[in-house]
């Protein structure tokens, strides 16, 4: 399969730093058949903490996309390979990041959605309230948001409408970097032709539904010039609506014949990407931890 994408970040309307981290990777296995890591991280804390926190889980994830996928390549099944490394990242992040939290005496962590599409297969790694849609001939949210108003909505106790109103919102009952423990969901399944998957923090979607969505043109089978307009798009109207977070998304479609398709486009959008939201970061990341 081969895939082409696009993302946007924006800082919003009123935060002074843009904390989210993105991460979007491809890989040529041959020739009819792409690699694709998509990353998108959340921070949670001050300014400087949570910039540095999802900037050090974006790198972590390079790092390990570097390493390992030329051997998941040889793999006649993956998953529990990709799965096993995902949770001992994971784990390593998570205990890092309390101990220089510990040390420090501040308050730090972040969101993790991760999403890499091979050989036919997604893998989703899901911690936090960023989200992974899967965009068919509807829009389907495929991960569970880890926040106190989704345990509501589970135990009954509130409904959809009102958990989008509700002020505890935000509020996370687990991420990378804060509490006893972090476990991660993880999910996989087939990829079929034409399919898209939308990877976005809660900045992007948050005054917006999936039916708007799909009604401002984020459907299957979409041309690829029309990708980059659409978050662009739905990035706009979040501002104007008042969303005053980071605003991010990442959107990866599969190329079937016929689709519109410039060889450049993911290859620009990599090297912007990483450039912008990662090795800009990398100095920050280098500094000691006295200097969060």
């Amino acid at each position: 399969m081969r895939f082409v994408s696009v993302c946007n970040s924006d800082i919003g309307i009123k935060k002074q730093k843009n904390q989210d981290a993105l991460l979007l990777l491809h890989a040529r296995q041959d020739v009819d058949d792409d690699v694709v890591l998509a990353v998108i991280c959340d921070g949670v804390g001050g300014l400087a903490r949570g910039e540095w926190a999802s900037a050090v889980v974006a790198k972590a994830f390079r790092q390990w996309f570097y390493e390992r996928t030329e051997m998941l390549g040889q793999q006649s099944e993956p998953e529990q390979v990709v799965f096993n490394d995902w949770d001992q990242l994971i784990q390593m992040l998570h205990k890092n990041m309390k101990q220089v939290a510990e040390r420090e005496g501040c308050r730090l962590g972040t969101t993790v959605e991760a999403l890499l599409l091979m050989r036919g297969r997604y893998y989703i790694c899901h911690v936090g309230d960023c989200r992974t849609y899967l965009v068919d001939q509807k829009i389907q949210q495929l991960t569970v948001d880890h926040t106190v108003v989704q345990q509501e909505i589970m135990a009954g106790r509130l409904t959809a409408d009102q958990a989008r109103r509700d002020v505890r919102q935000s509020l996370l009952w687990q991420c990378v970097g804060a509490g006893k423990k972090v476990v991660p969901d993880f999910l996989t399944g087939d990829i079929q032709k034409g399919q898209m998957f939308l990877l976005c923090c809660d900045g992007f979607r948050r005054r917006t539904t999936e039916e708007e969505m799909s009604r401002l043109g984020l459907r299957s089978g979409l041309r690829a010039k029309k990708m980059q307009g659409i978050l662009d798009h739905i990035t706009d109207l979040c501002k104007k609506r008042g969303e005053k977070d980071n605003i991010s998304s990442i959107l990866i479609l599969e190329r079937t014949p016929g689709v519109l398709f410039q060889r450049g486009i993911f290859r620009s959008m990599e090297a912007e990407n990483l450039q912008r939201h990662v090795i800009t970061k990398d100095i920050l990341m280098e500094h000691s931890s006295t200097d969060l």
